[in-house]
C-alpha cells in the first residue's frame, strides 16, 4: 500500500467511500445528503493542506485529507479527516493515512493535531 498526494482522476473512486461514510452518519457531522460537488469541495483540502489517498494496485482503500485546524493564532496546530472503504478495514489502512498526517504535520512545524468532529457513535476513531 501506497500513501500518495490525491489526484483528480482519483476522485471516481474518492467520492463512493466518502458517500458511504458520510451516509451512514457514524463518521463525520456532514449532511448526509451531501451532493459529489459538496463532498469534493469540503474533502478536497486547498493548499497548503493536502488531500491524499491510500492506495494498493491502483485502488484507492481510503483518503486522508490534513491541513491548518485555524488561521491566525491557532494555525500552530493541524487537524486531519481519515475515510477507509468498507472492503478495506481492518487492513491497516487507516493507520498509515494517520502516520502519513502526523509526519507531515511534524515535517511542518505544527504543534499538535486536533480533530473537531467525531460522532459518538465511532468508538474506533474516538
Amino acid at each position: 500500500m501506497t500513501v500518495r498526494e490525491f489526484q483528480e482522476a482519483d476522485w471516481p473512486q474518492v467520492w463512493p467511500i466518502l458517500r458511504e461514510v458520510v451516509r451512514a452518519q457514524e463518521t463525520f457531522t456532514y449532511d448526509p445528503n451531501l451532493s459529489p460537488d459538496e463532498a469534493r469541495e469540503v474533502w478536497i483540502e486547498p493548499a497548503p493542506g493536502l488531500t491524499v489517498v491510500a492506495v494498493r494496485s491502483e485502488r484507492v482503500l481510503g483518503s486522508a485529507k490534513i491541513g491548518t485546524n485555524r488561521t491566525g493564532p491557532g494555525s500552530h496546530v493541524c487537524t486531519a479527516s481519515f475515510i477507509v472503504a468498507a472492503g478495506a478495514r481492518g487492513q491497516g489502512v487507516g493507520t498509515a493515512l494517520c502516520r502519513f498526517a502526523l509526519d507531515w504535520a511534524h515535517q511542518r512545524g505544527y504543534a499538535g493535531m486536533q480533530f473537531n468532529a467525531v460522532a459518538a457513535s465511532n468508538r474506533t476513531a474516538v
